[in-house]
């Protein structure tokens, strides 16, 4: 896997023979306040975009581990989110998305609600509580 991004908060990856984006939230997220959480989307989605518009291989799939996620997104956070941040990654070409919730009760109701904001997002997002499923339904979707 090649390495796209990596902060205090989340490491980003791309198996290039999968198409397939690996995001693992860090414990860290515990200390987003709403200005870092925006920061740090904005800068790990024009990363990302960057990475590849320098790569001929371009992402399908996204695997989201949010176990470690701590930070409770707010209503008007989850707009922003679907609007700013996902719709640059359904351009990229994600068709699949897998999301790993979340230990944590509200920061999990939080980021399911932050992708039902989007409907493009919700149609192709799936939640799950095991990682081997979540992978499983994602190798069943190549």
């Amino acid at each position: 896997m090649i390495l796209i991004y990596e902060s205090q908060f989340q490491k980003d990856f791309f198996e290039k023979e999968k198409k397939r984006i690996y995001v693992f939230e860090q414990p860290a997220t515990e200390y987003f306040t709403e200005s870092t959480f925006k920061n740090e989307m904005l800068t790990v989605t024009d990363m990302t975009a960057e990475f590849f518009r320098k790569n001929s291989d371009k992402p399908q799939q996204m695997f989201i581990d949010m176990r470690e996620f701590r930070f409770v997104v707010s209503p008007e956070l989850q707009v922003w989110h679907a609007k700013t941040n996902f719709t640059k990654y359904l351009e990229m070409g994600i068709s699949q998305v897998a999301i790993l919730v979340s230990q944590d009760f509200f920061a999990k109701i939080s980021v399911e609600q932050s992708f039902e904001e989007s409907i493009a997002a919700n149609s192709i997002t799936q939640y799950f509580e095991d990682k081997n499923e979540a992978l499983t339904w994602l190798d069943s979707k190549l």
